[in-house]
């Protein structure tokens, strides 16, 4: 995963909780808009049709019981949908009604003072015809509900477009404050994670906190502050480790020189001297390999080496092993590569893997270097019995062993190896293509 986009996440999810939220804050204006508008305008047809009602309700006349329609001025607008009841009976009817709305009407009449729906989405408003304060009659007046419809449909259509052109301004001026606002934070945590691993020393320093910002790049300051003192810890601790060890060890180691010069009749007690002897170099190279990656990661002792000298270097260093066990060893540098390491730190990486592999091989162990893609690879192939698909990551644990228990090793040398790559931004993985042996892959950075 890459660190520097890790974060976007939290960028994403509040950019989507901001946009569900505008999106259900958007659709409920929308539908109350378009709910409010509707019933208004139906609101809005009532009142027309009981006033065009109330409006030929004022051109009647009743004398003796009986309804008498008088013309008004407006008469051709009234007449479109009006019609007068006497009783159950109509007087006058719109020459355009059908028979289903003349029904609808005389309900509306016999209902009145009312209001209804008539087939064909018409309003219909009645009111009562009285003759000395008895009722003898009804006007029913109609107003068709058709250009509420398409006032409805255009309301309804131009909120709908006016709502997404305003959740699509909300989403981009929200994208762009979180990442305006963001911004700064996802930049504080590049430079600190690289300023914790390269250069220790430099920090924010932006004064006492006043804001969110300031607050996290003080809290970055006191963790740098943490991890500088962490690493000169470690430092002055691989310092006095290797201070007070070696000694020690190359007293050991003279010790075993000396006795087997005096032991050379016993041969029981000289392979016993030899293996004192041995595992106090073991030591010392444990010891040095560590120091050296202390001190790397403390940015001291950096440098550059040629992978081709380095493959050399351990092909020498373990010729000794190796002709106890009649191997051959071979080095292959392709091409010329460097690597952004020191050439003692870069050996003792590659050392335990060649270690491992003459512990395991049959007849020969061969060692690559090429660059590629910003690295060096270095491989480490023999020809023993391989590592199984079980234990290509266990074998990387200390103390942990392959599956066939086979070899004298401690268990430690991969688990070292890895742990000293790391520590210089590399990789030691075990390449599951091969089918023939084992095959290790060391990756350092190139230089």
């Amino acid at each position: 995963m890459n660190r520097l986009h890790a974060p976007a996440a939290i960028r994403t999810r509040l950019f989507a909780a901001v946009l569900v939220a505008s999106a259900v804050v958007v659709a409920v204006l929308v539908t109350g808009f378009n709910v409010a508008l509707r019933r208004t305008l139906d609101a809005n047809s009532t009142n027309l049709a009981q006033a065009r009602a109330a409006a030929v309700l004022s051109t009647l006349s009743t004398a003796t019981g009986r309804i008498t329609v008088h013309e008004a001025p407006d008469d051709a607008a009234i007449d479109t949908q009006i019609w007068v009841f006497a009783g159950a009976q109509f007087v006058e009817a719109p020459e355009t009604s059908t028979t289903a709305r003349t029904r609808a009407a005389a309900r509306a009449a016999l209902a009145a003072p009312a209001t209804a729906n008539a087939p064909g989405r018409l309003r219909l408003a009645s009111v009562v015809v009285a003759d000395r304060g008895v009722p003898i009659g009804a006007v029913v007046a109609g107003v068709p509900l058709s250009p509420n419809d398409a006032t409805a449909r255009t309301a309804l259509v131009a909120s709908i477009v006016l709502g997404v052109g305003l959740l699509v301004a909300v989403a981009a001026l929200t994208f762009w404050t979180l990442r305006r606002a963001l911004r700064p934070v996802y930049e504080m945590t590049r430079l600190a994670e690289d300023w914790s691993a390269h250069a220790p020393e430099q920090r924010f320093a932006q004064g006492p906190p006043h804001d969110e910002l300031t607050q996290l790049s003080a809290t970055l300051d006191q963790l740098l502050d943490r991890v500088a003192a962490s690493l000169r810890r470690e430092q002055r601790f691989s310092t006095e480790l290797a201070h007070e060890l070696r000694t020690p060890l190359a007293r050991i180691a003279a010790e075993c020189e000396l006795a087997l010069r005096n032991v050379a009749a016993d041969q029981e007690q000289a392979d016993t001297y030899r293996v004192i002897s041995r595992s106090a170099d073991e030591m010392r190279r444990t010891i040095d390999a560590l120091v050296a990656a202390a001190r790397h990661g403390a940015g001291h002792g950096r440098g550059t080496a040629d992978a081709g000298r380095i493959l050399s270097s351990i092909a020498e260093a373990s010729s000794t092993a190796a002709d106890v066990r009649a191997l051959e060893i071979t080095t292959e540098a392709a091409t010329p590569a460097r690597v952004a390491v020191d050439e003692d730190l870069a050996v003792r990486i590659v050392q335990p893997i060649v270690d491992n592999a003459i512990r395991y091989a049959a007849r020969r162990v061969s060692l690559e270097a090429h660059a590629s893609d910003g690295h060096v690879a270095i491989v480490v192939a023999d020809d023993g019995p391989g590592v199984a698909d079980g234990d290509r990551e266990r074998i990387f644990e200390p103390g942990a062993r392959g599956g066939d228990g086979r070899g004298d090793g401690a268990g430690l040398g991969l688990a070292l190896a890895r742990r000293l790559a790391q520590e210089v931004a590399g990789t030691v993985t075990v390449d599951g293509r091969s089918t023939a042996g084992a095959r290790f892959v060391v990756r350092l950075p190139r230089a």
